[in-house]
């Protein structure tokens, strides 16, 4: 997951699936215990996360959500290719109050100073393929958790609020490795495979919507189940290091293993809900891929 954090934005789906299986390999070389079939969505995604995702508009295919997850997770700043204006779309959903920024922009450092100082959202549209030299105080900050002093035009104290997006529309940009080891890229643009996926879930919510529905209610209920747990468990072992004496005379803390115990087969009863559930949702999905194959298919004719 780290490795695809720091690695696998620039790339396709289906390039990042093949040295996705390359890594697996040389784990099982090195005898590396692993769990197979580990991928970026798996380790770092969280379904009803991915579902708010969707409700801000973030496209419905695996490597829309993969980029999501990369940009959540990088700490260097993004840098995203973005030619459908998919990304900054679902960014803005995400960051109502963004100030949108262009780098001929007169003005373009002054107010980046004062996003920077309270703590702001930005976004830099129109990149081209060199980045600003004024973002390298920004880009080459040592910490984005602490108030420090950087300085643009004038010396400004870092926010640690502050977040910044960069945005190209270029569909195959050449930056320098100079300026790639300052930023996370990360490659939104759509394959012909990432549109089918896209437009299967499109018809399928339409023509299935209440499949849809139940998949996002369980999403929601199971979320909910383990937050459940979560609290037992860490109210569990509070009860467990406070304990003094036999641990068996502690009411309250047998009682609450027992809750702790149901809500655990409660939610294994969910998930086995879920799994059918989303089964089903895929024997559906599958009798509409020969029209979402050829809704793409006509995209990329006509493009």
């Amino acid at each position: 997951a780290a490795a695809s954090v720091a690695y696998l934005g620039p790339f396709t789906s289906d390039f990042r699936s093949e040295i996705l299986s390359k890594w697996s390999d040389k784990l099982k070389e090195a005898n590396i215990v692993r769990q197979p079939g580990g991928n970026i969505t798996k380790i770092l995604g969280d379904p009803l996360t991915t579902l708010q995702w969707h409700l801000k508009n973030l496209p419905r295919d695996e490597l829309s959500i993969e980029n999501a997850i990369v940009l959540n997770e990088c700490k260097k700043w993004p840098l995203i290719i973005d030619p459908q204006a998919q990304a900054s779309s679902f960014i803005k959903n995400c960051e109502p109050e963004i100030m949108i920024l262009r780098p001929k922009e007169k003005t373009f450092v002054r107010q980046l100073e004062n996003a920077i100082s309270f703590g702001r959202a930005v976004m830099i549209e129109g990149i081209d393929e060199e980045l600003d030299p004024a973002l390298d105080p920004i880009l080459l900050i040592p910490s984005r958790d602490k108030n420090i002093q950087i300085k643009l035009e004038h010396q400004i104290t870092y926010n640690p609020t502050f977040k910044l997006y960069m945005i190209t529309s270029n569909p195959n940009p050449t930056f320098s490795p100079e300026s790639l080891a300052k930023v996370t890229l990360i490659n939104f643009t759509i394959t012909q495979s990432a549109l089918t996926d896209q437009l299967l879930a499109l018809v399928v919510a339409k023509e299935k919507p209440n499949l849809e529905k139940e998949k996002e209610q369980l999403v929601v209920s199971n979320a909910s189940m383990k937050s459940q747990l979560l609290e037992s468990q860490a109210k569990i072992l509070r009860l467990l290091q406070e304990s003094s004496g036999d641990i068996l005379d502690d009411v309250q803390l047998i009682d609450t293993l027992a809750e702790s115990n149901k809500t655990s087969k409660t939610l294994s009863t969910q998930m086995v809900q879920s799994e059918e559930t989303e089964k089903q949702i895929d024997m559906s999905r599958r009798e509409y891929t020969s029209v979402a194959k050829r809704a793409s298919l006509l995209y990329f004719c006509v493009i």
